[in-house]
């Protein structure tokens, strides 16, 4: 299989896989009596505004905890979260030391280079 076959066979099956879904997701919804559903959306209205104070709240305390463990620069673990701290990644202008190794190679021997990689993403139009 050629490799445009094969994407074109992957979408589609990426496209019949969310068809697929979305049939029994309808199937699921049609088994569900009117008065349920009034029922469902009801509960859903009376605890949106807790679950959001809630949401805030956690956003908010999140926040706090994560400048924190930035400023004392260690890990902050609790009994079910730990707040991990990771130290700033280091980078290099990649472009001007490889010119910097054209006149130096011996930095070559620094230099190591990672297994390429692929992801998947969907073609916005």
């Amino acid at each position: 299989m050629q490799a445009k076959e094969a994407i074109s066979r992957y979408s589609d099956l990426v496209a019949n896989e969310a068809m697929a879904r979305q049939m029994l997701q309808e199937e699921l919804d049609a088994l569900i009596p009117q008065e349920i559903k009034d029922r469902m959306a009801e509960l859903k209205a009376e605890f949106e505004p807790q679950l959001d104070a809630l949401q805030q709240q956690i956003v908010e305390i999140e926040g706090v905890l994560k400048e924190y463990v930035v400023t004392v620069g260690e890990t902050l673990k609790g009994t079910d979260h730990m707040f991990v701290y990771a130290k700033g990644r280091v980078s290099w202008d990649t472009k001007s030391l490889e010119g910097y190794a054209k006149a130096h190679p011996e930095l070559l021997v620094f230099r190591s280079e990672g297994k390429p990689s692929v992801s998947v993403r969907k073609v916005t139009k």
